[in-house]
């Protein structure tokens, strides 16, 4: 069914208010009282919308991971931009430096969400999300490793890793540096990791 103007006119002051809100307070302090008095509505308005304030929370999170997930999907753009061969390394660092890209700048635009999602690890359920979506792909990239499995193995979780560690970085210190500087920071950091595996391989071959 169809929402009428109205109702998505109020859907709006509710989120305007929780985010206001979560300015000042963490998800666990601010209370439903405080939503409605901040978006000018009557309680029974509110729960024509939402259960309570966790299920408007969901409702924010389910919406941006459904945004996070189109980045995440996009086979086309796992396979651009990131390969470099470089002597016997032809190893391409998932995800693609234009998934990143396009990450980064969704953070940053949506640096309210983003914030709102502090009791969870975003980085981390984004990075895990696109290595469980992309796994084939991602396997058939350390098969130069075919020699060295182990090494293989810690290897792409280290990744895992930094991915997770930068990003989660960026998103705990409140989107200091733009989208921009976080990305070419990215991309020197993925430069060297490169040329080390280039190393790494050169010594296992």
């Amino acid at each position: 069914m169809k929402k009428d103007r109205r109702y998505e006119k109020t859907e709006e002051k509710i989120r305007e208010a929780f985010f206001e809100l979560l300015k000042k307070s963490t998800l666990q302090e601010v209370t439903v009282k405080e939503i409605i008095s901040e978006a000018g509505i009557n309680r029974a308005t509110f729960y024509l919308h939402y259960q309570d304030k966790y299920a408007l929370q969901e409702k924010i999170e389910q919406e941006m991971f459904s945004e996070i997930f189109e980045i995440i999907s996009d086979k086309e753009q796992s396979a651009k931009g990131t390969c470099e061969e470089n002597g016997a390394a032809k190893l391409m660092i998932p995800p693609s430096l234009e998934q990143i890209r396009r990450l980064t700048e969704f953070a940053e635009k949506n640096r309210n969400k983003m914030q709102l999602m502090a009791d969870i690890d975003v980085a981390e359920h984004f990075v895990n999300e696109y290595f469980m979506h992309n796994k084939e792909w991602i396997d058939s990239q350390f098969s130069i490793f075919e020699r060295d499995p182990v090494t293989a193995h810690y290897l792409k979780n280290a990744i895992k890793g930094m991915i997770i560690g930068m990003l989660g970085t960026w998103f705990r210190r409140g989107f200091q540096e733009s989208a921009e500087e976080f990305f070419e920071t990215y991309g020197k950091v993925v430069l060297k990791l490169r040329e080390g595996i280039s190393r790494m391989l050169a010594g296992i071959n």
